[in-house]
């Protein structure tokens, strides 16, 4: 039903309302009815519902709709609501108190009702239509006009353009803010309206085409101007020694994200406190070492043993144990018997590697990743082979409190006390929820440099000396594989338990992919 609430006030007092079901709608009215000391229209969104309000000779007309019922219907509604309220009381609601026309909210139901059940008689499209055709009909006729006196079409069209742009800009900064009159964060933020935006509303295609040019050209040479504005402040602040302007920021998905209560920020002391006792704090206080089990699924194919072949490489406290038909639940319960910190469970799907269930032991939690984008190390260009040393471990990016318990989690699987002589690192580089695993070696080259000989070292022809060369230490990264990105699924409670297992978190794609700038963790 797109009308939810309806009220008639006398200032700040209600007089009569009614609600379709249960809501804060009373107290959300009264707070705007205490702003609105100015007659006319306006209105407010609060929580995907519009606020609708009429106020004139004393009185405030109010409805409630849901935001895709658009403003139409609830303007018209509130027109007949003051038709109807002044014909039965005028005078009388100017001395009765508040609440003493109860009685009203039965006729507010009855004409919300019929609003919801007959929108078209409250639609004014029609008319709206009608005064469209009416001024395309006039324009049409002064353009004629224009025309006959041999005057420049374009002028006419440029300015025309002008006015509804500026018209336009004025209404979208006006809805800005009244929607953003009660954020605590301040009005609402509006980037500016693109070339496509300013173009989109002109009709005819070739006018729209040769507009959209001319505001490129204008934004291309205004963005030109401003680049070597900055370049210029650059160079004269290095010529008079001065810090140099800081560089603007790029804008990028990460750095935009919409903001998340559940961030982390450096020494949060509740944070620690709370990791100090959890699941993981043995780990982390050397307490145990890592001993990680890895089995696969009923039946693994040929590309699962070269896969785990390679993460047995990369995982030096990992042992490889056949599934030979026991349920993961009897897995979990030998693997904690025997003191295992940890068990990998590998999935696979018409010969393709799609799932990782990760398992720590003995109180859990469990995680379920989606993994995706597999390439072995035997496939990577000028890949390397891993030796025994335990790796580095690098994580990038885990910021909010989900992340840093599946950051622990990751984390518990290496050794605390890498062996720095082995040069391995592994990576779990977490972008947009993607985790992102890289397995590397540093490599150290002695390269010979050139350098260009100073002095007077040429012949006595005057011809230039040859380059000098002395040798440098030059560092870089070989891979050496897997790699892989992992997308976590779900997080329980305790080992595994895919019948009464409690959920810490599951990934709903309704409900939490809602924007591109929403991350979790």
């Amino acid at each position: 039903m797109p009308l939810i609430y309806s009220a008639v006030a006398r200032g700040p007092a209600l007089l009569a309302e009614y609600s379709v079901f249960a809501g804060n709608f009373n107290s959300v009215a009264k707070d705007y009815l205490v702003k609105a000391t100015a007659g006319g229209r306006f209105s407010y969104t609060v929580d995907n519902h519009v606020f609708s309000f009429l106020a004139e000779d004393g009185y405030t007309y109010v409805v409630v709709t849901d935001e895709a019922a658009g403003r139409t219907i609830p303007n018209a509604f509130l027109d007949r609501l003051k038709e109807d309220f002044v014909a039965r009381y005028g005078e009388k609601g100017r001395t009765v108190k508040e609440g003493g026309l109860s009685n009203y909210g039965k006729k507010l139901k009855e004409m919300m009702e019929h609003a919801t059940q007959f929108p078209e008689e409250y639609s004014k499209v029609a008319g709206v239509q009608k005064k469209v055709d009416e001024v395309k009909a006039i324009m049409s006729e002064n353009i004629d006009k224009v025309l006959s006196r041999g005057e420049k079409l374009d002028l006419l069209v440029d300015k025309t353009d002008n006015l509804m742009f500026e018209a336009r800009g004025a209404m979208a900064k006006k809805r800005g803010r009244e929607e953003g009159a009660d954020d605590d964060d301040g009005p609402a933020f509006r980037s500016p309206a693109t070339v496509g935006q300013q173009t989109s509303f002109i009709k005819n295609k070739l006018v729209r085409a040769e507009k959209y040019a001319k505001l490129k050209t204008k934004a291309k040479k205004m963005k030109k101007a401003e680049r070597r504005k900055r370049q210029d402040e650059a160079a004269k602040a290095e010529e008079l020694g001065l810090e140099p302007p800081p560089r603007q920021q790029q804008r990028t998905i990460e750095n935009t994200r919409e903001k998340d209560v559940t961030m982390v920020s450096p020494g949060d002391e509740e944070v620690e406190f709370d990791e100090a006792d959890d699941e993981f704090a043995a780990h982390f206080a050397r307490v145990r070492e890592p001993k990680v089990l890895i089995t696969t699924c009923y039946k693994p194919s040929g590309s699962m043993y070269a896969f785990l072949s390679e993460m047995l490489e990369t995982l030096p406290c990992a042992e490889y144990y056949k599934r030979q038909g026991f349920p993961l639940k009897k897995i979990v319960a030998f693997a904690s018997n025997r003191g295992y910190s940890d068990l990998m469970v590998f999935n696979e799907d018409r010969k393709s590697i799609n799932g990782l269930l990760l398992v720590h032991l003995p109180d859990g939690p469990t995680a379920h990743f989606k993994l995706s984008n597999l390439v072995l190390g035997r496939d990577i260009k000028g890949h390397g082979r891993a030796t025994s040393h335990r790796p580095e471990l690098i994580l990038n990016h885990f910021d909010t409190r989900l992340g840093r318990r599946v950051g622990r989690m990751l984390a518990s699987l290496f050794h605390q006390d890498p062996q720095f002589r082995g040069r391995r690192a592994v990576t779990f580089h977490n972008q947009r929820d993607f985790v992102f695993f890289r397995h590397h070696r540093y490599v150290f080259e002695e390269k010979e440099k050139r350098v260009a000989a100073s002095g007077g070292g040429g012949s006595s022809k005057g011809a230039p000396a040859p380059p000098a060369k002395h040798k440098v230490v030059q560092a870089r990264l070989q891979e050496l594989g897997p790699r892989f990105t992992l997308k976590l699924q779900t997080l329980q409670k305790g080992t595994f338990d895919s019948r009464s297992g409690e959920f810490e978190w599951v990934h709903n794609r309704k409900e939490m992919d809602t924007s591109r700038r929403r991350f979790h963790m």
